[in-house]
């Protein structure tokens, strides 16, 4: 008697931690749209989990508005967020815009996102990220002509001769080791 009075203890805990989730994830979601609702951007996030889309449109949602403090309005007057499982073209990218010139003469924006590529869960912060990218970029595609300087970042985890190098040689640099006997 006492393995199913812990069992149904065990239930109810969950069902009870559950929808204290759901209340929380309700009442953010609420207060969220009341204080933003003239300003939103539209976000669909193709999911089937619902308290999964709701987390990913709230994280969505604060970095949209983290850029629009920084950046200002949309860059466009219309911009639509799309967040799907993969984005398949002729390879699996993270994300992607499409640019729209309406009749009327104005445009639209829609930017879309990957949760994976190549089999790999993109987190948060990716997401993020790749939005924050399709932001600036159209920005500065309106703007007018702007020059991109990257700055690339080499891990250190894992073992360099294992790997391979993380960025292709110059085949016109001189080398002083014997790393590459074939160059000159």
């Amino acid at each position: 008697m006492s393995n199913r009075l812990r069992i149904f203890a065990h239930s109810l805990a969950t069902w009870v931690i559950t929808a204290a989730s759901h209340v929380t994830d309700a009442a953010l979601f609420g207060r969220g749209a009341i204080r933003y609702r003239h300003d939103r951007v539209p976000i669909a996030v193709l999911v089937t989990n619902g308290s999964r889309r709701r987390k990913i449109e709230r994280k969505l949602r604060a970095g949209l508005r983290q850029l629009r403090h920084l950046l200002g309005p949309p860059p466009l007057g219309d911009i639509a967020v799309v967040v799907q499982q993969v984005i398949m073209l002729d390879r699996q990218f993270a994300g992607c815009y499409q640019l729209r010139q309406r009749p009327d003469g104005s445009q639209s924006a829609l930017l879309r996102v990957a949760l994976e590529v190549n089999h790999t869960r993109l987190s948060s912060d990716d997401l993020l990220a790749v939005i924050a990218e399709q932001w600036i970029a159209i920005a500065n595609q309106q703007s007018g002509p702007t020059l991109l300087v990257p700055i690339e970042y080499e891990s250190r985890q894992g073992n360099s001769e294992k790997h391979g190098p993380a960025s292709r040689l110059d085949p016109l640099m001189p080398y002083r080791d014997d790393a590459h006997p074939h160059r000159a």
